[in-house]
């Protein structure tokens, strides 16, 4: 998989000018090579041995550290931030149904917010750049004003969730009209919506 490009994402005014890293693509039998690596306006524009930098330029010296594009991480609970450390000795249905559900019936919108802006922050200092997250039953419009005010980028929608804890369950069509409406919501830069059952 790899992650979307959108034309329309705002990208960070300017140039900047990484220097002398180890720089990985990750393409297919890729070898480190020294390099500079030169960001207009938030786009990759060359990636050379040396590169005299224009003009004013924010130059980083990045030698002895690697330069190799976002993570992408697959599996995030967005919501689940908070909880961590609860409970950690119950087998996943007790986990589930005691300790998690429970907690993510409880949230609102500032709580899931919260919860969301917390992970992503641990996500961008790793590294990750891309996440994929099942959501909340509700509140997810939450997770996606803090994706929106962090910039990253997120597949994300609400958890389709029918049965299991009558907290976060709804009927089908409760759950597939609220993942229709999270999709329709204009003024998304960062989220793409997706399904999550």
């Amino acid at each position: 998989m790899t992650p979307f490009v959108d034309d329309r994402v705002p990208r960070r005014a300017g140039t900047l000018l990484l220097r002398g890293g180890d720089v990985l693509s990750m393409a297919e039998g890729d070898v480190p090579t020294r390099a500079d690596v030169l960001v207009v306006d938030g786009r990759i524009a060359g990636v050379e041995a040396s590169i005299d930098p224009p003009g004013s330029v924010e130059v980083v010296d990045v030698s002895g550290c690697f330069v190799l594009p976002g993570g992408i991480q697959a599996h995030t609970h967005l919501g689940q931030a908070l909880f961590r450390g609860l409970a950690e000795d119950r087998e996943l249905l007790r986990w589930l149904r005691e300790r998690i559900w429970p907690l993510e019936a409880a949230h609102d919108e500032e709580s899931a917010y919260v919860s969301a802006a917390l992970c992503l922050v641990d996500a961008l200092a790793s590294g990750t750049t891309t996440i994929q997250d099942m959501g909340l039953s509700f509140h997810t419009e939450a997770l996606a004003r803090a994706c929106e005010g962090l910039g990253v980028r997120a597949l994300l929608g609400p958890c389709l969730m029918d049965t299991g804890y009558d907290g976060l369950a709804r009927t089908t069509d409760d759950a597939l009209t609220a993942a229709e409406s999270f999709a329709a919501r204009p003024g998304r830069t960062w989220v793409r919506p997706i399904l999550c059952p």
